[in-house]
């Protein structure tokens, strides 16, 4: 029987430095992972849709998100934003 990949994310409206705190002290956050895992909401909004799209698998982090984002995984807000 196959086993399911499941993704664990946090897009909070606290700062990167909180985000990634919390991040590391559950396990997370690890010490390879890089700004490629971690964005700003205000920052994945300024990305274009192909920008989008090849960074959101990376991502575990998405700081000072907005209330809608919130409620949406990083995959959800660029299959959005792509149609």
């Amino acid at each position: 029987m196959p086993v399911g990949r499941y993704r664990s994310e946090i897009v909070t409206g606290d700062t990167p430095g909180t985000a990634t705190e919390i991040a590391r002290q559950i396990g997370l956050w690890k010490p390879e992972d890089t700004e490629k895992n971690r964005i700003t909401g205000a920052a994945f909004a300024e990305l274009t849709d192909e920008e989008a799209l090849d960074r959101v698998m990376d991502l575990k982090i998405m700081s000072r998100a907005r209330p809608h984002r919130q409620t949406a995984s990083g995959a959800t807000v660029a299959a959005e934003r792509c149609g």
